[in-house]
Parts: structure tokens; C-alpha cells; sequence
């Protein structure tokens, strides 16, 4: 009989933002033919763990799927599920040229409010769509200033200190950019029901004193607090995202004047 054990799996996310089938594959040997074990399961991006139990004789690796393309990601590397024994969250490296390096998580979103962002207040499909906005935005703003975010080859140390800074300050810009989403689309809900609930206000006599009681006061008053919190995030990020673009030196003559920009690409430079 196999010896079970529950156990959690940690993994990289997936390099298509659109994945929503998890995989997950067993063998009997590490370089054995790996077959799927149960059904699809359902995924949102962002995620970064899964608990089952696993089989401590067979060798395991996840696969990412996008159902809506019907795009397979590659596998991951193999975990020995005897290793849960002595290690609770082995770590599967999705094979690829990325291996999900660098991308903000569910629990990276979360985790920056202090747990003030709670599920309650925003779900995990909330989240994790507002990731997906977000990593266009870093994509495009990164191609822009040539920020390549999985380089692994540096001239010097200094070179190597440069890119991993940068990497950093990209990451938390990337969840500040998902939270001023967040944020906003919370602000767009209390606004509308601020709106809607203005017709319902009421008044309540005591004595010669008229209160009125107005929801919709309350509603608009929370719309513009989350508006409040989007601004402060985007604007967070976007200054985040400006401390790598590239320097301009001014340039100035007689009747004429311009800003040259230093470009080039940021991270692996001496």
C-alpha cells in the first residue's frame, strides 16, 4: 500500500497571465513517463500554492493551461514526493525561459496593506484579475525602457547589484499598480450604490429636531476614500517605475533648448 502524506506544493507562477487549469503529473521514476493525476484542477493567477496528498514513492511536476487559448505551458521541474517528509513546501520551478521570476503574487498584494486589503473586502478573482492589468502595464512599460527582467549573465558585481535592485522596485510597482485597481473599482461599486441609495434616504422626528438619515452620504463618503487609496497607489507606482527610466542631460544654446535622454537598457551594466 503507498504511504500518503498531505503536503503543500509551492510553485512559480505561470508566464501566461490567462492560465486557468493547474496540472499536476506523477511518476515512478524521475525520468520516467509522468501521467496526469485526477482532474483539472481550477486555477487563478497569482497563486503560488496547492495542498493534496501526495504519494511519497512518485516523483511529481505541474503543468499551467490556458483553456480559453488552449495553450499548454511547459513542465515543471520534477519533485521527489518522498521529500515532503522532511520538507513541508518543496518548490517546483516551472521550466521556461522565466520561470515566473519576479511577478507579484495573491499573497504579495495582500501582504503590502498590512492586511488591511482583506479576501473579504477584495476576493481572490478580484485580485488576481487586477494582477493581470497590471502585468501589461509592467510588460509595456519595461520593453519601453529596455528592462530586461530575466537576464543571468553580468560583467561585475556592481552589474549584478544594479539589476536585482531594479527588479525589486519593478515588483513593488507591479503591486501598486494592482492595488490602485483594486482600489478604484471599490470606488466605482460605493459610488453607484451611494447613488442609488440616495432616493432612500429618510428623516426621524424627536422632539422638534429633523435627522435625516442618508445612506448614500455614507456610501460616497467610502467611494472617496478608495478613490483616495487608487490615486495614492498608481501614483506610488508610476513613480517607482520612473526612478529607472534612463537621465536626460539638458542641452541649451542661443534661442534653443531641448532634454536628450540617456537610453539604454537597465540592469545588467557595469
Amino acid at each position: 500500500m503507498a504511504d500518503t502524506n498531505y503536503a503543500k506544493l509551492t510553485f512559480a507562477l505561470p508566464e501566461d497571465v490567462n492560465s486557468d487549469v493547474l496540472r499536476l503529473y506523477s511518476s515512478d521514476t524521475e525520468d520516467g513517463t509522468y501521467t496526469q493525476v485526477g482532474s483539472d484542477i481550477d486555477y487563478q493567477y497569482g497563486d503560488t500554492t496547492y495542498e493534496f496528498d501526495i504519494d511519497t514513492s512518485k516523483w511529481y511536476k505541474i503543468r499551467f493551461y490556458n483553456s480559453e487559448d488552449d495553450k499548454l505551458g511547459p513542465y515543471s521541474d520534477p519533485v521527489d514526493g518522498g521529500d515532503w517528509a522532511t520538507n513541508t513546501e518543496p518548490f517546483l520551478a516551472v521550466s521556461s525561459l522565466t520561470d515566473g521570476a519576479h511577478f507579484a503574487t495573491l499573497d504579495d498584494v495582500y501582504n503590502y496593506t498590512n492586511n488591511s486589503l482583506t479576501t473579504d473586502l477584495a476576493s481572490n478573482t478580484r485580485v488576481s484579475n487586477a494582477l493581470r492589468r497590471a502585468r501589461a502595464i509592467i510588460d509595456m512599460r519595461t520593453a519601453e525602457i529596455g528592462v530586461d527582467r530575466f537576464t543571468t549573465s553580468f560583467e561585475t558585481d556592481t552589474a549584478r547589484k544594479k539589476y536585482n535592485a531594479s527588479l525589486r522596485v519593478i515588483k513593488e510597482a507591479e503591486i501598486n499598480f494592482a492595488l490602485g485597481t483594486i482600489y478604484k473599482g471599490l470606488a466605482d461599486e460605493h459610488l453607484t450604490d451611494a447613488l442609488n441609495d440616495e432616493a432612500k434616504a429618510s428623516s426621524t422626528t424627536i422632539g422638534s429636531t429633523s435627522i435625516t438619515e442618508d445612506p448614500g452620504l455614507l456610501g460616497g463618503q467610502a467611494a472617496g476614500n478608495f478613490l483616495a487609496l487608487s490615486d495614492n497607489y498608481n501614483a506610488q507606482a508610476a513613480a517607482l517605475l520612473s526612478s529607472l527610466y534612463p537621465p536626460t542631460v539638458q542641452i541649451q544654446s542661443e534661442g534653443y533648448s531641448d532634454s536628450i535622454g540617456l537610453r539604454g537598457p537597465i540592469g545588467p551594466r557595469g
